[in-house]
This record gives structure tokens, C-alpha cells and sequence, in this order.
């Protein structure tokens, strides 16, 4: 008998395996990833990414689940820094 894993509801034992908590960045031209960023434990379940309105400026913001916290990343010459905010 199939049981779907949705109904046993969320568990957060199993958060750092099955959800992650990594932002990765893309060249969209390429196809090919740049960069992958680990948040920690601060940054578990990474689940909305924010951009600014103006697309010349390279920085945005991602919101983790888990934490509640808003981390912003902003590239700098050819590194990503990560500022969080609690």
C-alpha cells in the first residue's frame, strides 16, 4: 500500500536531508552554475527569491522557511556576499 510522505506531516528531524538550505546561482546564458552558497542552519529551507525592481543592480533577497530570517546577497567583482537580517 502506497502512503504519500505529504501525510505524515512536516518533520523537522529530516530538514537539513530533504529540503536543503543552499541558494545557487545560474549563468542563464551558459546553462551552467556559477556558485552554490550553504546558508547553515540559519538559512534552512530557502523558499522565496527576491530580486530588486532595478535589473542592473546584482543583489536581491531570499526568505528561509524555517528560521523566519531574510538574507540578502549582493554580488561583489566575482563573489556573492550574504547579509542576514533576524
Amino acid at each position: 500500500m502506497y502512503t504519500d510522505p505529504a501525510l505524515k506531516g512536516f518533520n523537522p528531524a529530516k530538514v537539513p536531508s530533504s529540503y536543503g538550505d543552499t541558494l545557487t546561482f545560474w549563468d542563464w546564458q551558459k546553462r551552467t552554475i556559477t556558485q552554490q552558497i550553504k546558508l547553515g542552519a540559519d538559512g534552512l529551507i530557502p523558499l522565496e527569491t527576491r530580486f530588486l525592481h532595478d535589473p542592473s543592480q546584482p543583489q536581491g533577497f531570499v526568505g528561509a522557511a524555517l528560521s523566519s530570517n531574510i538574507i540578502r546577497f549582493s554580488k561583489v567583482h566575482f563573489f556573492i556576499m550574504l547579509f542576514f537580517f533576524t
